[in-house]
């Protein structure tokens, strides 16, 4: 589902757009946890088609500490990859079929917020993604 505003003055401006994913069919919720920056922990899925939320505890991990993430996508269509940190560090990656990533310092681990979530939609294949701990990021007293 996509939806726009135009500007009435300039019919071919976009000034707002958006969109939305539906998902027909069952979600599954899972919880991981990263016990220490030595580990990386890997999610998968070698389903048809899914949506996926995962919980990751990183209350092990020392404040301000910046994470990294892997991601294989085996899917003949893009699949989505959201991370929601609490804080509002939110990253959107969308990978293309057949493809993989890699994203450094996606977000920094602070006071607060002992979890993150992961969803992930993918509709045609199988994905894996892992979690690891990347540099320690300089905080402000």
């Amino acid at each position: 589902f996509l939806w726009g505003v135009r500007d009435a003055g300039d019919p071919q401006g976009l000034v707002l757009g958006g969109s939305s994913v539906i998902v027909i069919g069952m979600e599954s919720t899972r919880s991981f946890t990263l016990d220490s920056c030595g580990d990386s922990v890997q999610s998968n899925n070698t389903g048809v088609g899914s949506a996926v939320l995962d919980t990751w505890d990183i209350s092990a991990i020392p404040n301000g500490v910046t994470f990294n993430i892997k991601g294989d996508f085996t899917g003949t269509v893009s699949s989505l990859f959201n991370i929601d940190y609490p804080d509002g560090q939110n990253r959107v990656f969308e990978a293309e079929p057949s493809s993989t990533f890699t994203a450094s310092n996606v977000f920094t681990r602070l006071i607060q917020s002992d979890q993150f979530q992961v969803s992930t939609i993918s509709f045609m294949g199988g994905w894996s993604y892992e979690i690891q701990c990347g540099e320690i990021a300089t905080m402000e007293e």
